[in-house]
């Protein structure tokens, strides 16, 4: 017949067995569901016609400062009173990358505070929040889209994306 504190011993065990599984399966699916799968992007076509749904104002980008270090095929600014988007499309994923990575940079460097940084198959974000300022630069495929904010329109920022599929 086995002890009271062999009784709890092996309680404690089966209790520290089934933490541990339960943390494994929860990392599983969370990689499963949120760095293996694929995003769909949008064409900048789509983003015009999205942005004018939700009522922001839409014009094509000068880029021609950026013509030198990238290969813009389309560009275009969405705005309203508070805040606006701006959506490039590249001719491939590399431009696409080295674009999102430019401006990954520029953030950084500029700031110090939260930062979030999320990477999956066809895409990347960055978000940082700081000193009253939201920014965020969102890669899919070989599309990027480029916010900054104050923080106080994070949440409407947010609800945009989510229409976006961003």
């Amino acid at each position: 017949m086995k002890s009271s504190k062999e009784k709890i011993a092996l309680v404690i065990a089966i209790l520290i067995i089934v933490g541990i599984i339960s943390a494994v399966v929860t990392g599983v699916i969370f990689i499963k569901n949120h760095i293996f799968i694929n995003k769909n992007f949008i064409t900048a076509r789509q983003f015009v016609e999205i942005m004018e749904e939700e009522e922001f104002d839409t014009d094509k980008i000068d880029t021609s400062e950026l013509d030198d270090k990238f290969d813009i095929k389309e560009a275009y600014r969405a705005e309203n009173k508070k805040y606006g988007f701006d959506f490039y499309t590249f001719n491939s994923v590399s431009d696409a990358k080295e674009f999102y990575n430019y401006y990954q940079n520029e953030f950084d460097s500029n700031m110090s505070s939260k930062r979030f940084n999320i990477s999956g198959n066809n895409y990347s974000t960055f978000t940082i929040v700081s000193d009253g300022k939201y920014k965020l630069v969102e890669r899919i495929d070989k599309t990027v889209l480029v916010v900054e904010a104050k923080s106080s329109n994070e949440e409407h920022i947010k609800k945009v994306l989510d229409i976006l599929g961003y």
